[in-house]
């Protein structure tokens, strides 16, 4: 009996050592696991603070960076603004005493001469439209514009109307498609878009048969989808993204009258009022420009 009761006393006393050795591991393994959080949480806390160190700096940076940038382009807003305006006297002196010349001196001018003349005028259009230009490009984003709603019909056929000359010359077929619909726009700044697209479709239709033009609008999603489609000369698709850039004349394609700046006006405008623009075409198959309008101004 007391053999029987010493070895359950025994057992329960091997039971409750195990069961203490296996508290103390379990504790040491709790402290060993807090240790390791708290290491882990100084070394992403010491890690998070490198990062927001690092963030801050970068922001500061990026905005020292913006601001630079702001300060350059208006330098070189205010740059082109000058220069466009002092050369406009000297341009205006060429085109007038030029005038006069060939005015007054006509009958002692010979075929030299008035070739040289004319040459001379040539240049002085072309300067013009450049200062024009240059003007026009470093307005856009400086102004306010005039957002109101304006049927895009109207826009389009004052355009059509001043440009009816250039049409019936070159024996254009201008069709208009779809329902135009009213748009909130500046209606100065739309006008020039459209102008400068038909004028492009006009300038480089090229020896066509049947020369036509069609401009049109469609729905897509959240904005009007305008296009301006002509059967001209086409451009190639490698340089489709190269003819929104500024001065950009394609060695391909002659034209003594443009300056380069005309797309990029586009681009400029249409993105100004939340759109985009891009070119479909193929050399030598014609070309459509497709530019967007949103529906409902961004605020």
């Amino acid at each position: 009996m007391l053999e029987s009761l010493k070895k359950v006393t025994n057992q329960m006393i091997d039971s409750v050592s195990r069961e203490i050795d296996e508290r103390k591991r379990a504790e040491e393994a709790l402290r060993q696991a807090r240790d390791d959080l708290e290491l882990r949480v100084e070394e992403r806390t010491a890690e998070l603070t490198r990062s927001n160190a690092l963030l801050k700096r970068e922001i500061a940076e990026r905005e020292r960076a913006e601001k630079e940038c702001r300060n350059v382009n208006e330098e070189l807003n205010s740059f082109v603004h000058v220069v466009s305006h002092d050369l406009k006297n000297p341009i205006t002196c060429i085109q007038g005493f030029s005038s006069r010349l060939v005015k007054k001196f006509d009958d002692k001018l010979d075929a030299d001469a008035r070739r040289y003349v004319e040459q001379i005028q040539a240049g002085a259009r072309r300067m013009e439209t450049l200062v024009s230009d240059l003007l026009e490009l470093s307005r856009i984003g400086s102004l306010t514009c005039s957002f109101k709603n304006v049927p895009s019909f109207q826009i389009v056929r004052s355009v059509v109307t001043s440009l009816e000359n250039r049409l019936q010359e070159k024996g254009i077929e201008l069709v208009l498609s779809g329902n135009f619909p009213t748009i909130c726009c500046d209606e100065e700044r739309m006008h020039q878009v459209f102008e400068n697209l038909l004028v492009n479709a006009i300038k480089f239709m090229g020896p066509r048969q049947n020369p036509k033009i069609e401009v049109g609008c469609m729905e897509t999603g959240d904005f009007y989808q305008f296009y301006v489609k002509d059967n001209g000369i086409g451009i190639d698709p490698k340089h489709h993204q190269k003819i929104f850039e500024m001065f950009c004349r394609l060695n391909e394609i002659r034209d003594g009258e443009g300056t380069g700046l005309g797309l990029a006006i586009v681009e400029r405008i249409v993105n100004s009022c939340g759109g985009s623009i891009w070119v479909e075409s193929e050399k030598g198959e014609g070309a459509t420009f497709h530019f967007t309008v949103p529906k409902r101004p961004s605020t």
